[in-house]
Protein backbone atom coordinates (compact mmCIF):
# COMPACT_ATOMS: atom_id res chain seq x y z
CA UNK A 1 0.00 0.00 0.00
CA UNK A 2 3.19 2.12 0.15
CA UNK A 3 2.84 2.86 -3.24
CA UNK A 4 -0.59 4.77 -2.80
CA UNK A 5 1.22 7.83 -2.53
CA UNK A 6 2.38 7.78 -6.19
CA UNK A 7 -1.50 8.61 -7.52
CA UNK A 8 -1.03 12.24 -6.35
CA UNK A 9 2.36 12.84 -6.00
CA UNK A 10 3.16 11.71 -10.15
CA UNK A 11 -0.27 11.53 -11.01
CA UNK A 12 -2.54 14.63 -9.54
CA UNK A 13 -4.74 11.76 -8.70
CA UNK A 14 -6.04 10.62 -5.05
CA UNK A 15 -4.85 7.89 -3.43
CA UNK A 16 -7.12 4.49 -3.83
CA UNK A 17 -8.70 3.25 -1.02
CA UNK A 18 -7.69 -0.13 0.41
CA UNK A 19 -9.44 -2.46 -1.04
CA UNK A 20 -9.33 -0.78 -4.83
CA UNK A 21 -4.97 -1.12 -3.64
CA UNK A 22 -5.71 -4.93 -3.14
CA UNK A 23 -7.56 -5.35 -6.51
CA UNK A 24 -4.83 -3.44 -8.43
CA UNK A 25 -2.46 -5.58 -7.01
CA UNK A 26 -4.42 -8.58 -7.52
CA UNK A 27 -5.38 -8.09 -10.57
CA UNK A 28 -1.26 -6.84 -11.63
CA UNK A 29 0.21 -10.49 -9.86
CA UNK A 30 -2.41 -12.02 -12.35
CA UNK A 31 -0.31 -10.67 -15.40
CA UNK A 32 1.06 -13.85 -17.02
CA UNK A 33 5.14 -12.73 -18.20
CA UNK A 34 6.15 -13.51 -21.57
CA UNK A 35 8.24 -17.25 -22.28
CA UNK A 36 12.25 -16.49 -21.91
CA UNK A 37 13.55 -17.59 -25.29
CA UNK A 38 16.75 -18.31 -23.65
CA UNK A 39 15.15 -21.46 -22.17
CA UNK A 40 14.57 -24.70 -23.54
CA UNK A 41 10.69 -26.02 -24.30
CA UNK A 42 10.64 -27.81 -21.29
CA UNK A 43 11.47 -24.70 -19.51
CA UNK A 44 14.82 -26.03 -18.16
CA UNK A 45 17.76 -24.55 -18.51
CA UNK A 46 19.69 -24.74 -21.77
CA UNK A 47 23.47 -25.41 -21.74
CA UNK A 48 24.74 -22.51 -23.02
CA UNK A 49 23.42 -18.88 -23.81
CA UNK A 50 25.72 -16.35 -25.61
CA UNK A 51 28.31 -18.66 -24.73
CA UNK A 52 28.17 -18.62 -20.94
CA UNK A 53 26.99 -21.76 -19.17
CA UNK A 54 23.63 -21.16 -17.31
CA UNK A 55 24.19 -24.07 -15.11
CA UNK A 56 27.59 -23.18 -13.42
CA UNK A 57 25.96 -19.51 -13.73
CA UNK A 58 23.10 -20.59 -11.26
CA UNK A 59 25.72 -21.91 -8.96
CA UNK A 60 27.45 -18.93 -8.97
CA UNK A 61 24.96 -16.67 -8.66
CA UNK A 62 24.07 -18.72 -5.44
CA UNK A 63 26.69 -18.91 -3.92
CA UNK A 64 26.08 -16.76 -0.99
CA UNK A 65 29.92 -15.54 -1.00
CA UNK A 66 28.74 -13.11 -3.95
CA UNK A 67 25.55 -12.08 -2.56
CA UNK A 68 23.26 -12.03 -5.95
CA UNK A 69 20.92 -14.10 -4.23
CA UNK A 70 20.92 -12.88 -0.93
CA UNK A 71 18.80 -9.81 -2.71
CA UNK A 72 17.27 -11.34 -5.75
CA UNK A 73 16.06 -14.55 -4.17
CA UNK A 74 12.89 -16.51 -4.86
CA UNK A 75 11.15 -17.65 -8.09
CA UNK A 76 10.71 -13.32 -9.38
CA UNK A 77 14.46 -12.88 -8.63
CA UNK A 78 13.82 -10.56 -5.37
CA UNK A 79 13.21 -10.47 -1.73
CA UNK A 80 10.79 -7.49 -2.15
CA UNK A 81 13.26 -5.58 0.71
CA UNK A 82 14.61 -2.01 0.68
CA UNK A 83 18.27 -2.17 -0.36
CA UNK A 84 21.04 -0.18 1.22
CA UNK A 85 20.94 2.63 -1.11
CA UNK A 86 24.99 3.09 -0.32
CA UNK A 87 25.69 -0.31 -1.72
CA UNK A 88 23.92 -0.38 -4.97
CA UNK A 89 24.84 2.81 -5.83
CA UNK A 90 21.64 4.09 -5.42
CA UNK A 91 20.75 7.94 -3.89
CA UNK A 92 17.73 6.39 -2.18
CA UNK A 93 16.57 3.49 -0.57
CA UNK A 94 14.29 1.09 -3.33
CA UNK A 95 12.98 -2.11 -3.68
CA UNK A 96 15.27 -4.89 -5.00
CA UNK A 97 13.83 -5.52 -8.50
CA UNK A 98 12.70 -8.80 -10.19
CA UNK A 99 15.11 -10.15 -12.49
CA UNK A 100 12.16 -11.83 -14.95
CA UNK A 101 12.16 -9.50 -17.71
CA UNK A 102 15.91 -8.81 -17.59
CA UNK A 103 16.20 -10.81 -21.11
CA UNK A 104 14.01 -8.07 -22.72
CA UNK A 105 15.67 -5.17 -21.76
CA UNK A 106 19.35 -6.52 -22.50
CA UNK A 107 19.37 -4.14 -25.92
CA UNK A 108 20.02 -1.03 -24.16
CA UNK A 109 23.17 0.83 -24.75
CA UNK A 110 24.27 4.33 -24.30
CA UNK A 111 27.37 4.66 -25.30
CA UNK A 112 28.57 6.96 -27.97
CA UNK A 113 28.19 5.46 -31.36
CA UNK A 114 26.25 2.08 -29.98
CA UNK A 115 22.61 1.32 -31.48
CA UNK A 116 19.34 0.53 -28.46
CA UNK A 117 17.00 -1.90 -29.84
CA UNK A 118 14.56 -0.93 -26.66
CA UNK A 119 14.32 2.96 -24.09
CA UNK A 120 14.69 0.69 -20.69
CA UNK A 121 17.83 -1.17 -19.44
CA UNK A 122 18.77 -2.90 -16.58
CA UNK A 123 18.74 -0.42 -13.89
CA UNK A 124 15.91 0.17 -11.61
CA UNK A 125 16.09 3.94 -13.42
CA UNK A 126 16.79 2.43 -17.06
CA UNK A 127 20.11 2.88 -17.19
CA UNK A 128 21.70 -0.07 -16.29
CA UNK A 129 23.52 -1.72 -19.70
CA UNK A 130 26.27 -3.91 -18.20
CA UNK A 131 25.62 -7.96 -17.19
CA UNK A 132 25.48 -9.40 -14.56
CA UNK A 133 26.47 -6.91 -12.18
CA UNK A 134 24.58 -3.55 -13.01
CA UNK A 135 24.53 -1.96 -10.09
CA UNK A 136 27.71 -0.63 -8.29
CA UNK A 137 28.19 -4.06 -6.64
CA UNK A 138 31.78 -4.27 -4.24
CA UNK A 139 30.97 -8.20 -2.43
CA UNK A 140 30.91 -10.09 -4.91
CA UNK A 141 33.44 -12.30 -5.57
CA UNK A 142 33.51 -12.98 -9.51
CA UNK A 143 36.38 -12.39 -10.97
CA UNK A 144 37.22 -14.49 -14.34
CA UNK A 145 36.15 -13.71 -17.50
CA UNK A 146 33.90 -17.29 -17.51
CA UNK A 147 32.49 -16.20 -14.16
CA UNK A 148 30.96 -13.22 -15.61
CA UNK A 149 29.65 -14.95 -18.26
CA UNK A 150 28.31 -17.79 -17.35
CA UNK A 151 26.30 -15.51 -14.28
CA UNK A 152 25.10 -13.30 -17.15
CA UNK A 153 23.82 -16.32 -18.86
CA UNK A 154 21.85 -17.56 -15.95
CA UNK A 155 20.20 -13.94 -15.59
CA UNK A 156 19.36 -13.92 -19.30
CA UNK A 157 17.53 -17.35 -18.46
CA UNK A 158 15.70 -16.19 -15.48
CA UNK A 159 12.24 -17.95 -15.40
CA UNK A 160 9.01 -15.45 -16.16
CA UNK A 161 6.65 -17.90 -14.76
CA UNK A 162 5.65 -18.84 -18.30
CA UNK A 163 7.71 -21.90 -19.70
CA UNK A 164 9.10 -21.60 -22.82
CA UNK A 165 6.84 -23.42 -24.82
CA UNK A 166 3.98 -21.10 -24.12
CA UNK A 167 2.07 -20.12 -27.51
CA UNK A 168 4.64 -22.43 -29.43
CA UNK A 169 2.56 -24.65 -32.15
CA UNK A 170 3.28 -27.75 -33.83
CA UNK A 171 0.93 -29.28 -36.82
CA UNK A 172 0.33 -32.65 -37.45
CA UNK A 173 -0.55 -34.38 -40.55
CA UNK A 174 -1.16 -38.46 -40.90
CA UNK A 175 2.19 -38.43 -43.15
CA UNK A 176 4.30 -36.50 -40.29
CA UNK A 177 3.17 -38.27 -37.43
CA UNK A 178 5.70 -40.54 -36.79
CA UNK A 179 8.96 -37.65 -37.91
CA UNK A 180 7.10 -35.40 -35.10
CA UNK A 181 7.07 -38.06 -32.79
CA UNK A 182 10.58 -38.20 -33.23
CA UNK A 183 11.35 -34.52 -32.71
CA UNK A 184 10.62 -34.50 -28.89
CA UNK A 185 8.55 -31.88 -29.29
CA UNK A 186 5.42 -33.13 -27.77
CA UNK A 187 7.33 -34.93 -25.16
CA UNK A 188 8.40 -31.34 -24.26
CA UNK A 189 4.96 -30.00 -24.02
CA UNK A 190 3.44 -33.04 -22.12
CA UNK A 191 6.25 -32.38 -19.54
CA UNK A 192 5.41 -28.74 -18.87
CA UNK A 193 1.93 -29.48 -18.68
CA UNK A 194 2.41 -32.54 -16.32
CA UNK A 195 4.00 -30.41 -14.21
CA UNK A 196 1.04 -28.04 -13.91
CA UNK A 197 3.24 -24.98 -15.66
CA UNK A 198 0.66 -25.07 -18.77
CA UNK A 199 -2.47 -26.38 -20.44
CA UNK A 200 -2.70 -27.92 -23.62
CA UNK A 201 -5.14 -27.77 -26.56
CA UNK A 202 -5.61 -29.54 -29.89
CA UNK A 203 -7.83 -27.82 -32.77
CA UNK A 204 -8.18 -28.67 -36.14
CA UNK A 205 -10.07 -30.90 -38.47
CA UNK A 206 -10.48 -34.54 -36.87
CA UNK A 207 -12.33 -37.00 -39.02
CA UNK A 208 -13.24 -34.84 -41.32
CA UNK A 209 -14.75 -31.90 -39.56
CA UNK A 210 -13.78 -29.01 -37.13
CA UNK A 211 -13.00 -30.73 -33.66
CA UNK A 212 -11.16 -29.54 -30.36
CA UNK A 213 -9.20 -31.60 -27.49
CA UNK A 214 -7.94 -30.32 -23.90
CA UNK A 215 -5.32 -32.43 -22.00
CA UNK A 216 -5.71 -33.73 -19.17
CA UNK A 217 -2.54 -33.94 -16.81
CA UNK A 218 -3.86 -36.28 -14.40
CA UNK A 219 -5.19 -38.46 -16.34
CA UNK A 220 -2.79 -37.98 -19.56
CA UNK A 221 -5.49 -38.17 -22.02
CA UNK A 222 -7.37 -35.39 -24.27
CA UNK A 223 -11.34 -34.54 -23.58
CA UNK A 224 -13.34 -32.69 -26.92
CA UNK A 225 -16.58 -30.81 -26.15
CA UNK A 226 -18.37 -34.24 -26.09
CA UNK A 227 -16.76 -35.65 -23.33
CA UNK A 228 -14.95 -38.42 -25.24
CA UNK A 229 -11.86 -39.47 -23.84
CA UNK A 230 -8.22 -40.65 -25.49
CA UNK A 231 -4.55 -40.49 -24.92
CA UNK A 232 -3.20 -38.43 -27.90
CA UNK A 233 -0.99 -41.32 -29.92
CA UNK A 234 -4.65 -42.90 -29.91
CA UNK A 235 -6.16 -39.56 -31.17
CA UNK A 236 -3.01 -39.17 -33.79
CA UNK A 237 -3.52 -43.31 -34.57
CA UNK A 238 -7.46 -42.10 -35.86
CA UNK A 239 -6.46 -39.47 -37.73
CA UNK A 240 -7.79 -39.89 -41.89
CA UNK A 241 -5.98 -38.24 -44.71
CA UNK A 242 -6.73 -34.32 -44.82
CA UNK A 243 -6.91 -34.38 -41.33
CA UNK A 244 -5.07 -31.80 -39.35
CA UNK A 245 -4.81 -31.12 -35.93
CA UNK A 246 -2.58 -28.32 -34.03
CA UNK A 247 -1.08 -28.96 -30.86
CA UNK A 248 -0.66 -25.59 -28.71
CA UNK A 249 0.77 -24.68 -25.25
CA UNK A 250 -1.35 -21.98 -23.15
CA UNK A 251 -1.37 -20.46 -19.71
CA UNK A 252 -2.28 -23.04 -16.88
CA UNK A 253 -5.97 -22.91 -16.56
CA UNK A 254 -6.72 -21.16 -19.86
CA UNK A 255 -7.42 -24.04 -21.97
CA UNK A 256 -10.93 -24.40 -21.18
CA UNK A 257 -11.60 -20.71 -22.23
CA UNK A 258 -9.48 -20.72 -25.33
CA UNK A 259 -11.54 -23.86 -26.34
CA UNK A 260 -15.25 -23.97 -25.57
CA UNK A 261 -16.43 -20.85 -23.19
CA UNK A 262 -13.60 -17.85 -23.68
CA UNK A 263 -15.58 -15.55 -21.27
CA UNK A 264 -15.74 -18.48 -18.31
CA UNK A 265 -19.66 -17.33 -17.74
CA UNK A 266 -20.30 -21.25 -17.95
CA UNK A 267 -22.25 -21.37 -21.83
CA UNK A 268 -20.58 -22.78 -24.21
CA UNK A 269 -19.50 -20.31 -27.28
CA UNK A 270 -21.24 -22.20 -29.64
CA UNK A 271 -24.44 -21.44 -27.63
CA UNK A 272 -23.65 -17.92 -26.50
CA UNK A 273 -23.88 -17.13 -30.71
CA UNK A 274 -26.89 -18.35 -30.58
CA UNK A 275 -28.24 -16.36 -27.96
CA UNK A 276 -27.64 -13.14 -29.45
CA UNK A 277 -29.60 -10.80 -27.20
CA UNK A 278 -31.02 -7.80 -29.94
CA UNK A 279 -31.10 -4.33 -28.56
CA UNK A 280 -32.83 -1.18 -30.66
CA UNK A 281 -34.21 2.23 -28.97
CA UNK A 282 -38.09 3.29 -29.40
CA UNK A 283 -39.80 6.06 -28.85
CA UNK A 284 -39.96 5.69 -24.51
CA UNK A 285 -37.95 2.48 -24.20
CA UNK A 286 -35.29 0.07 -24.67
CA UNK A 287 -36.39 -3.10 -27.06
CA UNK A 288 -35.20 -6.15 -26.25
CA UNK A 289 -35.43 -9.41 -28.19
CA UNK A 290 -34.23 -12.77 -29.07
CA UNK A 291 -34.18 -14.84 -32.05
CA UNK A 292 -34.90 -18.01 -29.41
CA UNK A 293 -36.34 -18.79 -26.37
CA UNK A 294 -34.13 -18.81 -22.83
CA UNK A 295 -33.24 -22.21 -21.85
CA UNK A 296 -31.25 -22.39 -18.86
CA UNK A 297 -30.19 -19.28 -18.91
CA UNK A 298 -31.22 -15.53 -17.58
CA UNK A 299 -30.81 -11.83 -18.72
CA UNK A 300 -28.63 -10.26 -16.41
CA UNK A 301 -28.55 -6.33 -15.88
CA UNK A 302 -26.00 -3.76 -13.69
CA UNK A 303 -25.27 -0.47 -14.20
CA UNK A 304 -21.47 -1.16 -13.94
CA UNK A 305 -19.88 -3.80 -16.17
CA UNK A 306 -17.89 -5.17 -13.56
CA UNK A 307 -19.97 -5.16 -10.60
CA UNK A 308 -23.41 -5.27 -9.34
CA UNK A 309 -25.37 -7.78 -11.41
CA UNK A 310 -29.13 -8.54 -10.78
CA UNK A 311 -31.02 -10.57 -12.54
CA UNK A 312 -33.07 -9.00 -15.18
CA UNK A 313 -36.31 -11.43 -15.47
CA UNK A 314 -39.53 -10.84 -18.11
CA UNK A 315 -41.66 -13.64 -18.35
CA UNK A 316 -42.39 -12.53 -22.55
CA UNK A 317 -38.77 -12.36 -22.92
CA UNK A 318 -38.09 -16.05 -20.76
CA UNK A 319 -40.57 -17.89 -22.60
CA UNK A 320 -40.39 -17.68 -26.12
CA UNK A 321 -38.75 -16.42 -28.78
CA UNK A 322 -39.22 -13.40 -31.58
CA UNK A 323 -41.27 -11.26 -29.07
CA UNK A 324 -40.04 -7.91 -28.36
CA UNK A 325 -40.20 -6.26 -24.83
CA UNK A 326 -40.04 -2.89 -23.68
CA UNK A 327 -37.91 -1.28 -21.00
CA UNK A 328 -39.05 1.90 -20.30
CA UNK A 329 -36.42 4.92 -20.33
CA UNK A 330 -37.55 7.12 -17.46
CA UNK A 331 -35.86 9.48 -16.43
CA UNK A 332 -35.41 10.86 -19.55
CA UNK A 333 -31.69 10.26 -18.91
CA UNK A 334 -31.04 7.21 -17.31
CA UNK A 335 -27.66 6.20 -16.06
CA UNK A 336 -26.05 3.47 -18.70
CA UNK A 337 -27.17 -0.14 -17.95
CA UNK A 338 -25.38 -3.54 -19.10
CA UNK A 339 -27.27 -6.63 -19.96
CA UNK A 340 -25.32 -9.77 -20.08
CA UNK A 341 -26.57 -13.70 -20.33
CA UNK A 342 -26.12 -15.97 -17.52
CA UNK A 343 -26.82 -20.06 -16.84
CA UNK A 344 -29.98 -19.90 -14.25
CA UNK A 345 -28.07 -21.34 -11.83
CA UNK A 346 -24.93 -19.22 -11.48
Amino acid sequence: HSFNRVFPALLDAEPLDASSMDQLAEYLLSIDLHPNPFRNLDNSLKTSVHGGDPYRGEFLFNLHANHCAVCHAGDRGSDNNLDLAHEVGSSQPVKNPHLRTVYQRRFFNPRPGAVSLTGYGLGKDGTGFSLPVVHPYVLHELFQARDFSDVSAFVLSFDTGSPASTGRTVTVTPPAIGLISQSGILESFLQTAASGQSDIILTGIYWGRQNAFLYDHQTGTFTDAGGNTSPYHQIHAGMQPGDTLTWMCVPVDSGYAFLFDRDRNGIMDQQERDLALKIRRGNDRILLSLPQSLKGVSIWKSESITRGWTPFFHPNLISRSGSEIGWPTTPPNPDAQFLTIKPTSY
